[in-house]
């Protein structure tokens, strides 16, 4: 194998080292199936073009992550139930790795605010939002989509918040301590940026880990295995000096280096 620099960068550089731990093998409760470019179900991943990956959170929680192989994340899915039946939870469709459609489920039907490609703009990525009750949409409103913003997780868009979330820490020297680049990735020379979605919360806590963009499905899973260690550490956004919870974002770029 040759050598390789690993380079991370999370908003700093830094580097970690060739000797650094490597990620082996598959979470308990995980499944991977495996599909050939015609989505036929296929036995191996050496015959794959594509894989969905089924995850146990809960025993009323299960997601199915569908993703290229060694390529990013096109849609993730919640359902109540092992079986799939019942759409219970975040849903989201991705382009080029970059999240496109998203939106919550309740007992299979559209559930609050759903956010849509505006199909007149896309180069420039323009969205609209339609908000859902009982399945039923009922108000569309036009906005950018703004990556990397924060904002208040409130239906009034329009409050300001006076203080952003911060870590607690040195997030960097955090980073270097517990990111461990997965092997399949670096085997395969896979490399990018993860953009994670989140809440922090007026106690510090992370909630709600959502992929904004993604790189694969090794990848992004050690950049979310990474943030929920930082839960707790977060000082809130704080809006007329008052926690409030609060979105966030947090970039995850990976290099290799010969």
């Amino acid at each position: 194998m040759k050598a390789f620099q690993l380079k991370i960068i999370l908003n700093l550089v830094f580097l970690i080292s060739i000797n650094s731990t490597i990620l082996f093998g598959q979470k308990k409760n995980t499944t991977f199936i495996y599909f050939d470019e015609q989505h036929n179900i296929v036995r191996s991943k050496k015959e794959s073009v594509y894989f969905l990956v089924k995850e146990k959170e809960s025993d009323t929680t299960y997601h199915h992550s569908y993703y290229k192989k060694y390529g990013p994340l096109i849609k993730f899915e919640t359902y109540k139930d092992k079986e799939a039946t019942i759409q219970h939870g975040f849903f989201a469709w991705y382009r080029n790795g970059v999240i496109d459609s998203s939106g919550m489920m309740m007992n299979n039907q559209r559930e609050g605010e759903w956010i849509f490609p505006d199909q007149n703009d896309l180069k420039n990525f323009q969205y609209k939002t339609l908000e859902y009750k009982n399945g039923i949409g009922f108000a569309k409103i036009k906005k950018s989509a703004i990556k990397g913003d924060t904002s208040i997780h409130q239906n009034n868009f329009e409050k300001p918040i006076y203080t952003m979330p911060l870590y607690n820490g040195d997030w960097v020297k955090s980073m270097q301590i517990y990111f461990v680049y997965p092997k399949e990735s670096f085997e395969n020379g896979i490399s990018g940026q993860t953009i994670l979605g989140f809440l922090v919360l007026q106690n510090g806590e992370v909630e709600n880990i959502t992929i904004q963009k993604s790189v694969d499905y090794f990848i992004d899973r050690e950049c979310k295995r990474v943030l929920k260690l930082s839960s707790g550490k977060w000082l809130p956004g704080k809006q007329n000096g008052n926690p409030v919870v609060t979105k966030h974002e947090q970039k995850f770029i990976l290099s290799l280096r010969e």
